[in-house]
């Protein structure tokens, strides 16, 4: 029996191309292999028929398992998908979910197959839902609304979804997308409430609040205009959103090219922009404005400014009318922005000073003030942050370069000003300082008499207990020590006296207390003072204390030693670089050593010298060497103090 022939049209296809080249390579050619034709024919054709049912064998697994890869990735598309995706029958019945919708619905998967999807569905849109359920399965074209889904746990509030529906080709069930949109209701509902507070803080801001953009080309626009933009410029914010037209027409033309010069500058720097300028209004007429906006760049190389304008039209009146007066004042008024720049000064500020008013327009505060002044400008501005106002005499310098002392009134002028008030008070600080000079040379003067008279008085005492010494000679070497000790207060008074200050030099002194004890006791006294010497001055509360130390320290010396064994030395000399001093008196004779006993007690002299001694900077020693006694008087501050601080001259003795 044989098998028939197969069809022309499969003899032809690729396919058995296939089987026989298949065919070739299992049987070639052999001479030995012989049969009879249609043997061979009907064989040949059976197994070109075998092969070709393996080939479509193979090539169906091959397509069963892209089928099964292709579902599985559906089924991870669809289960995994960040949306959720279900299946719904006519009765809206859920036939099949994805993971994401049993997420949204905090519910197992298997458990929300076959429930009623519209349990899901707040209450108040369930009947929504449902006409919304039935024109996709009635029209059958993609449908979507926004839906609120209640989650069985009740862990979240109501999330708001849209969806997106088709009706599957048999009509007997719908697929639909859920999209979780909660998260941009919440941005929309800030967005919106923060629209909505700027809108109503926009509305209680006197002026207008607004963006305004511009392009590199020329082209203008505010983009966004609270309503203040019909007081401000007279046009509604509608009309300049496109095209800033509307409102720049307004502008005052002296004022026009200077805004927009400086809207160009401070596109190009980017700095804020601030500026005062003026508009003609149809409705108000002339109107003075305030504006300033800070500017930023925008990709496309536009320039966007978010800023307010504010209408200034009763200040600036208030201030041309407070200008008048201030024109009209005859004391001196400035005024200055914060950058001290002067913006105003009346006729009698340039008359004080002579410089113009656009003189002053060019001027700072501190290039009115003389060089002594400037240090003291920064304090003063800042006390003037914090203070009401600031009163001060200030030295001016006018345009001529004469100073002139002003005593000035400023304050704080609002957020942006300084006022200053003032008057010239050169005169009276003239009168001042020669009522000044008067007074303490009538003072000095009366002072140098006095000290005069008590000198003379102390000389006539000096005389007559000089005199009753004399008629009782019991009492001469009593009296001829109290009479030194008068003699040297009265030479405290006798300089002073010749002097319009109360101090005394120390050179003076020492040669005026060693003359008059020399001259009583008839004894030679010297005094060496070295060379070059910065002399000192001893203050009025220590003068007559030091002139009766001295004197007694003279009086021991003079009468502890025999005139035939020499003179006494006084030796003035210099501590250090203070203006310290060592007294140096020599004289023959003996002092007890350190530890020793002296061969009779202490006199009244020594017992005053320390008496009297200052307590502070003032020291007294005493040694022997040589059979000579040395008594060492050192003096500093402050006893001491060097002529120069009290405006002497250097003075040398004995040079």
């Amino acid at each position: 029996m044989s098998l028939p022939p197969l069809a022309d049209g499969l003899q032809n296809s690729a396919l058995r191309r296939q089987a026989e080249q298949r065919l070739q390579n299992q049987f070639p050619d052999d001479p030995a292999f012989v049969s009879p034709q249609a043997v061979q024919r009907q064989l040949h054709e059976l197994q070109v028929h075998q092969i070709e049912l393996e080939l479509q064998n193979e090539a169906l697994r091959e397509a069963r398992v892209q089928v099964e890869e292709a579902a599985e990735r559906y089924a991870d598309f669809y289960d995994f998908a960040p949306v959720g995706y279900v299946t719904l029958d006519r009765s809206g019945n859920i036939c099949q979910c994805n993971l994401a919708l049993a997420s949204l619905l905090g519910r197992n998967r298997a458990r929300l197959v076959g429930a009623r999807f519209g349990f899901s569905v707040a209450m108040a849109e369930r009947e929504m839902f449902a006409n919304f359920l039935r024109q996709v399965f009635d029209q059958g074209s993609e449908h979507s609304c926004d839906l609120t889904l209640i989650r069985s746990d009740d862990a979240k509030p109501g999330i708001r979804v849209v969806v997106n529906a088709v009706r599957s080709n048999d009509a007997l069930q719908c697929r639909a997308v859920l999209t979780d949109i909660s998260e941009r209701k919440k941005l929309e509902s800030g967005l919106q409430a923060s629209h909505d507070l700027l809108e109503k803080l926009s509305q209680n801001v006197p002026g207008v609040v607004y963006q305004y953009r511009r392009w590199p080309d020329g082209r203008r626009c505010f983009p966004y205009a609270s309503a203040g933009m019909a007081d401000i410029y007279e046009v509604t914010p509608e009309q300049v959103r496109e095209d800033a037209s509307p409102a720049t027409a307004r502008l005052h033309p002296d004022d026009r090219d200077v805004v927009q010069a400086a809207l160009i500058e401070s596109a190009r720097t980017l700095q804020t922009w601030t500026q005062e300028f003026r508009v003609n209004l149809p409705r108000q007429g002339l109107r003075w404005l305030s504006g300033l906006a800070r500017p930023e760049r925008l990709a496309d190389g536009s320039t966007l400014w978010h800023g307010f304008i504010t209408d200034i039209t009763e200040r600036m009146r208030a201030e041309a009318d407070m200008q008048q007066v201030m024109q009209a004042a005859g004391d001196v008024v400035w005024i200055s922005d914060l950058t001290e720049r002067h913006i105003f000064a009346n006729r009698a500020a340039c008359s004080l000073l002579g410089y113009t008013i656009d003189e002053y327009l060019t001027m700072r505060i501190a290039d009115l003030l003389a060089e002594p002044e400037l240090a003291g400008l920064p304090a003063h501005m800042e006390r003037l942050k914090t203070e009401p106002f600031v009163r001060r005499e200030w030295s001016l310098k006018g345009k001529n370069g004469s100073t002139i002392v002003t005593e000035l009134v400023t304050q704080r002028l609002g957020e942006d000003r300084y006022l200053a008030i003032g008057h010239d008070v050169s005169d009276r600080k003239r009168l001042e300082a020669q009522k000044d000079a008067l007074q303490a040379t009538l003072r000095s003067a009366l002072v140098r008499e006095v000290h005069h008279r008590i000198k003379n008085n102390l000389q006539g005492v000096a005389g007559i207990l000089s005199e009753f010494g004399r008629t009782h000679p019991q009492t001469q070497e009593a009296i001829e020590q109290l009479v030194a000790q008068v003699q040297s207060v009265a030479v405290i008074h006798g300089l002073q006296g010749q002097t319009e200050r109360n101090q005394v030099k120390l050179c003076e002194l020492t040669s005026a207390v060693a003359r008059g004890v020399g001259t009583l006791w008839k004894r030679q006294i010297d005094v060496a003072v070295p060379t070059p010497w910065s002399e000192r001055v001893i203050g009025p509360a220590d003068a007559v204390p030091v002139a009766l130390v001295l004197n007694e320290l003279l009086q021991n010396a003079v009468k502890h030693s025999h005139p035939a064994t020499g003179v006494v030395q006084i030796a003035i000399q210099k501590v250090d670089d203070t203006c310290a001093v060592l007294w140096s008196i020599v004289n023959a004779g003996d002092w007890p050593g350190k530890g020793s006993t002296p061969t009779k007690p202490l006199g009244n002299g020594l017992q005053l010298v320390h008496t009297l001694l200052p307590r502070e900077g003032a020291q007294l020693t005493h040694h022997a060497e040589g059979g000579y006694v040395h008594t060492v008087l050192v003096l500093g501050p402050p006893v001491l103090s060097f002529m120069d601080d009290f405006g002497f001259k250097p003075f040398h003795l004995l040079s």
